[in-house]
């Protein structure tokens, strides 16, 4: 990740972690390969990463992609980009990435540097009501699963709409490996 360029010499850490520094960049080396950026180290990430395939090189003016389209997301969930998202690095996803850099605290060059994609990357994407509990519904509930089943704690099969014994179970079992409070599943 380093060598293709996803990783600043000043971030490299060689301590053999996977922390949240490293998936943050194998998330922004699948976006520029065009795949889910789930940040997990499956085949196809595996495969492309040992041939040195993809390289960061920024996306830019005019590209048509689904990496343009996944950065419209990106920008649209934080509340930069307005309007359908089309696959095109166009005037309005200039606009939206200059907004993006100034929040950001980033100099507003209108271009998609690796700074600004770790960024996007690296915000939260959503406000979960605290404190949820076995038995509840709502939009809040499905949130939190699609999170979940993003990270990989639970199984999208698993999920009945319901905040049950396995939503709790995935949510103690996130608790418990990022070391958050006492694991209580709440």
């Amino acid at each position: 990740l380093y060598q293709a360029g996803f990783i600043k010499p000043d971030r490299l850490k060689m301590n053999g972690v996977f922390d949240n520094e490293l998936e943050l960049a194998v998330r922004a080396y699948q976006l520029s390969g065009g795949i889910a950026d789930d940040g997990l180290i499956g085949n196809w990430t595996a495969a492309n990463l040992n041939r040195m395939s993809i390289q960061f090189n920024g996306i830019y003016t005019g590209e048509r992609s689904q990496r343009v389209n996944r950065l419209q997301e990106l920008l649209k969930a934080d509340k930069f980009f307005y309007g359908k998202t089309d696959y095109l690095f166009g005037n309005q996803t200039r606009i939206s990435i200059n907004s993006a850099q100034s929040a950001l605290g980033y100099r507003q060059t209108g271009y998609v540097d690796l700074d600004l994609l770790l960024g996007l990357l690296a915000v939260k994407k959503y406000q979960i009501k605290p404190n949820l509990i076995v038995g509840e519904t709502g939009s809040d509930v499905e949130e939190l699963c699609r999170e979940l089943v993003s990270l990989g704690y639970l199984s999208s099969s698993n999920f009945s709409g319901i905040y049950d014994k396995n939503v709790k179970y995935a949510v103690w079992k996130f608790q418990l490996i990022n070391e958050i409070s006492i694991p209580d599943g709440i």
